[in-house]
């Protein structure tokens, strides 16, 4: 059944099967980080795709204070002004410094949140890393995305007669 005309909502209700494979985006930032420092990721995201999963861990850190965050832009940011003004890729978190807007990492420390399952529309944007360690000397940090398009066409026997009916 082809479900390109669907709303983003409806499509959401589809079980976790129809959207498909699911491929991890990973981004690095090494070396010294006291003032902020971002990175993009070389290609762009679908227009409309899924984020499933989210992996951030530190590593060879001199200190424990600092902070990371995921917006979609098309260039690499300069300043932490224009940082902000990028949309966020995870919607629920608000706010336009990445100290309001971000998470906190600490020396040999992982984030990972499973099955988030977020609908993102990126407009075929890219993921920017900004990351700020206002105590670090030198560090590592890797960050894993997970995300999966959007699924354009199901099979009628995945949907249940209620999501048809819709």
């Amino acid at each position: 059944m082809d479900i390109r005309n669907w709303s983003l909502d409806k499509i959401m209700q589809l079980p976790d099967s129809c959207f498909g494979r699911r491929w991890p985006i990973v981004m690095r930032i090494q070396g010294h980080a006291i003032q902020p420092v971002f990175t993009l990721t070389p290609a762009a995201l679908p227009e409309r795709c899924v984020v499933w999963e989210l992996y951030a861990s530190v590593s060879k850190v001199s200190a424990t204070v600092g902070q990371f965050g995921l917006r979609l832009g098309d260039v690499v940011p300069t300043t932490e002004a224009e940082f902000g003004e990028l949309e966020l890729l995870l919607g629920q978190f608000r706010g336009t410094t990445l100290a309001d807007a971000s998470w906190a990492l600490s020396f040999y420390q992982a984030i990972q949140l499973q099955n988030i399952r977020v609908p993102v529309l990126s407009a075929g944007r890219r993921i920017v890393l900004g990351l700020e360690a206002t105590q670090f000397a030198s560090e590592d940090i890797e960050v894993i995305v997970v995300i999966s398009s959007i699924p354009t066409e199901v099979l009628d026997c995945l949907l249940s007669a209620n999501l048809r009916s819709r």
